[in-house]
């Protein structure tokens, strides 16, 4: 048995890692500039213990997947207006969900977090969602709030084990300097 739980958490813990490509910091420079007209939505996931379930697959409007790694980042440039996000994991434990009017020519920035389980179910604008944010979050998303209430983000469904946190964007750069880019590729 003891065998066995061992084994399980070194799964657990490794799943997701070696994920190889260009970093963020190195590929920079040559990201397209936001066409104009568009929103720009940045997406990045970090490590975190509880996060090592294996990817995680944030859409777009149903229309638009891409896994995320660990460590990994990406950006998709999307039509202004009414925008559906949810986060979801590679198994059926739910979905995080929420809904943004997000406006044209602007750069939102989004972090995919592990979940605090004692939140679920939970189904409210993200004004009355950042309290249950652990430690420091609530700070870092009230330091992202004049893009983020312009958006009117509202969390439609919160029963998932990754909740996608919105942040400014110089919360992003501390954190995107190390995470390898994913290219979103349509289907």
């Amino acid at each position: 048995m003891r065998a066995k739980l061992i084994l399980i958490v070194v799964l657990v813990t490794v799943s997701g890692c070696g994920t190889s490509g260009p970093l963020y910091s190195e590929i920079v420079s040559t990201i397209p500039a936001l066409e104009s007209g568009k929103s720009r939505l940045i997406v990045y996931r970090k490590w975190a213990w509880k996060a090592g379930l294996g990817d995680a697959y944030v859409r777009v409007n149903e229309d638009i997947e891409i896994a995320l790694p660990t460590d990994t980042f990406t950006y998709l440039d999307v039509t202004p207006g009414l925008n559906a996000m949810s986060v979801e994991v590679w198994a059926d434990l739910g979905t995080f969900l929420m809904s943004g009017t997000f406006k044209k020519d602007r750069e939102y920035y989004f972090r995919v977090r592990p979940a605090k389980v004692d939140s679920w179910p939970y189904s409210e604008p993200i004004a009355n969602f950042t309290p249950l944010l652990w430690g420091g979050w609530k700070r870092k998303v009230d330091e992202a709030a004049p893009a983020f209430k312009e958006a009117e983000l509202n969390v439609i469904e919160h029963t998932g084990v990754f909740m996608l946190i919105p942040v400014s964007k110089n919360v992003a750069m501390k954190n995107l300097a190390e995470t390898v880019f994913v290219p979103y590729a349509p289907q």
